[in-house]
């Protein structure tokens, strides 16, 4: 998902699963300026936000494997977009999972156990490893995340396993048939025409397949983060696809397949959000709750001495995109 043309948020439009707030991602600007105002600076701070504490730890993944690990456009969209990773791209998301689970994060991520309160959001301290300053100093939403990271990097399940919980929990083929419907429906009539088996085949196996970057390599590793972590349960909503998340750019390149051209479509993305990120100009806060209650609330109903709608100077309810 996008949040003001950055990178990956949260949920299902069909509730990923039952039971679960609505994700939103929220955003607050600020201006500076140097001291002879010559240079304007801009930053951004997100609030990433879901109910459920997997769909926030993943999107922290992807984002460390962006900006800290400097993975490829390719590998951050595959592991975005599918249960099956090549060696490589499976080495990239292991990584980022025992970092995020077991080091400092790093300085544009933080964890906030309170959802929009102005105060909290003031107390809220930089995110350091806990062995550094004591866990009763680390919030329990890092402390969270940081579990269900450590539950992905420790976990044995194998790819054939993976997809065996796939097949069980959407044993239905006419679930799978709607789930293609839903698809062809997302990428516009001259996509769906023209990408039709292809839309098809990902829907039914799960993973796309990047002409470009592919090089012979196999995609016979699990991406564990579609487990429910840290119970490591599948629990995706059996409409979800990648192909209704994002857009899928205009291309004249010959052949080009239609994971080419949602490559085309965030990579340019994911390169300024890793830019920004590691320039300090954007910031990511992770939020369990339900951010809606929250942006609806009255200041007297959580004690604020503010109104909650001067938190954010934008609020990107879209609910399509939790885990793809």
């Amino acid at each position: 998902a996008t949040a003001a043309g950055c990178m990956p948020d949260s949920s299902n439009s069909d509730s990923h699963s039952k039971g679960r707030a609505a994700a939103t991602a929220a955003l607050a600007v600020s201006d500076s300026s140097s001291s002879d105002d010559s240079t304007k600076h801009r930053s951004a701070v997100f609030v990433l936000n879901d109910g459920n504490i997997s769909v926030l730890a993943r999107n922290a993944v992807i984002l460390y494997m962006a900006a800290e690990l400097q993975a490829p456009a390719d590998a951050v969209l595959v592991v975005w977009a599918n249960h099956a990773l090549t060696q490589q791209q499976s080495d990239l998301l292991l990584r980022s999972c025992k970092a995020l689970a077991d080091q400092q994060w790093p300085a544009w991520l933080t964890a906030a156990d309170m959802l929009g309160s102005p105060a909290a959001q003031q107390q809220q301290q930089p995110s350091v490893h806990s062995g550094d300053r004591g866990t009763s100093a680390v919030s329990a939403a890092e402390q969270q995340v940081r579990a269900a990271c450590a539950a992905w990097a420790s976990s044995t399940v194998s790819l054939q396993q993976l997809l065996q919980l796939r097949d069980a929990h959407v044993s239905s083929a006419g679930a799978r048939v709607h789930a293609v419907e839903l698809s062809l429906s997302a990428v516009g009539s001259a996509n769906n025409q023209q990408h039709k088996k292809e839309i098809s085949q990902y829907i039914q196996s799960g993973s796309i397949h990047l002409q470009a970057k592919r090089q012979g390599q196999q995609l016979n590793c699990p991406n564990l983060t579609f487990l429910l972590a840290p119970e490591l349960q599948y629990t995706v909503y059996f409409s979800t696809s990648i192909f209704r998340a994002v857009p899928m750019a205009v291309t004249n390149a010959a052949g080009a397949s239609a994971a080419d051209k949602l490559l085309a479509t965030v990579a340019p993305q994911i390169a300024a959000t890793a830019r920004g990120l590691q320039q300090g100009s954007l910031e990511v806060q992770l939020m369990l709750g339900d951010i809606l209650s929250v942006a609806t609330a009255t200041p007297a109903d959580a004690g604020a001495s503010v109104p909650y709608s001067g938190l954010f100077d934008f609020i990107d309810t879209f609910n399509v995109c939790d885990y793809t």
